[in-house]
């Protein structure tokens, strides 16, 4: 998409919230895979040191506490707290602010608020018209 950390981003479909954790790992600096187990750490010849390194290294040059605009809604509440729930388990829930909100109605349903517990903004500036930079990226419904 060409989004820069520092931009508004929103995904007003987010479903499971793939979009919007990608996102924050991405502004966050968090190397991909960072998180998981993998295979060839199994292996006889397996450098355990060597990986270890790699790790710390990848570690040290994530951002934990910058706060960055990423916002994820969805029609469907049982979604929101799956986002929610992957988001905790990839380490950027406070990262993103998730909200129901139907895309064809006029109005937002907090489900979270901000890390500073302010509210989330009103309908009108979900889409704000100011010169703000603003990326929306979604992967709607079929």
């Amino acid at each position: 998409s060409g989004r820069r950390r520092q931009q508004q981003m929103r995904d007003p479909c987010c479903g499971s919230g793939t979009i919007c954790i990608e996102a924050a790992m991405i502004a966050r600096n968090i190397a991909p895979g960072l998180l998981r187990v993998y295979a060839f750490e199994q292996f006889i010849n397996y450098d355990q040191d060597a990986f270890k390194k790699l790790y710390e290294e990848a570690q040290t040059k994530s951002f934990p506490g910058k706060q960055f605009a990423i916002f994820g809604s969805d029609i469907d509440l049982e979604m929101l707290e799956k986002s929610r729930a992957n988001a905790e388990r990839a380490g950027v829930a406070n990262t993103i602010t998730f909200f129901e909100h139907n895309i064809l109605d006029g109005y937002a349903k907090s489900v979270s608020q901000y890390a500073d517990n302010t509210s989330l903004p009103s309908i009108s500036s979900l889409f704000p018209s100011t010169s703000s930079p603003l990326v929306i990226i979604t992967n709607p419904p079929y």
